[in-house]
């Protein structure tokens, strides 16, 4: 019984990888048809990207696990599937309780339920986390396999601070006009949005442990 739960998991994983894929990769062409490459300025659009690209590696990897016979993937995709489903709630957490309240311009409605945006900020981080919890989970998960997210964050901040101050690009969010708002806030904002992208990947892990210890029915 324990055995066939696991078969019937590992399916229902395998085709939310699929279905993720197909909504990522519908949500990036969208994107890329009204904004070329420069979306790749974004952290809304790379971790998308990167979601995209997780989901089909580890559908992939599912599936040649299954036609050798084993009922589960190794456990590094988990891991992979995680950092995504980090990075795409990184991106939901900071256009709700950041973009949206500090920019006048934006609604909610407007940036997480219309266009383009539903796809990018609502939908695909929400239905990651979902399956992601419901069906995945780790065997053990401690604070340091949560830094992996964090390095990405601090390399992508990084590296668009150093263009936006020496003014090669503009900023892509508003957090990021280094030379519209004092030094302490950009400093306050490139400590927290990374510290908070481990702490964000460390609770999703230990709610993943909780689920699987549940053992959801299927």
């Amino acid at each position: 019984m324990k055995k066939n739960r696991e078969l019937w998991r590992t399916i229902a994983v395998l085709i939310c990888d699929i279905a993720m894929a197909i909504l990522e990769f519908y949500a990036l062409t969208r994107c890329y048809k009204s904004s070329g490459w420069r979306m790749l300025r974004y952290y809304t659009q790379d971790s998308n990207l990167l979601a995209f690209e997780i989901a089909v590696i580890c559908a992939m990897v599912t599936i040649i696990c299954l036609f050798k016979g084993k009922r589960e993937p190794p456990e590094w995709t988990k891991h992979l599937r995680h950092t995504a489903v980090t990075c795409l709630m990184v991106t939901f957490l900071v256009a709700c309780l950041v973009i949206v309240p500090s920019d006048p311009r934006e609604s909610f409605y407007s940036f997480m339920i219309t266009g383009d945006n539903i796809y990018i900020h609502t939908l695909c981080p929400l239905l990651m986390l979902t399956y992601h919890l419901a069906f995945t989970g780790f065997r053990k998960y401690r604070f340091r396999h949560a830094v992996f997210t964090g390095i990405l964050t601090v390399l992508y901040g990084s590296v668009n601070l150093c263009l936006v101050y020496q003014r090669k690009l503009p900023p892509p969010y508003p957090f990021f006009n280094v030379h519209g708002q004092k030094w302490y806030i950009t400093t306050l904002y490139a400590i927290a949005i990374p510290f908070g992208s481990m702490l964000l990947a460390y609770v999703i892990g230990k709610l993943g442990i909780r689920k699987r210890r549940d053992s959801i029915p299927l």
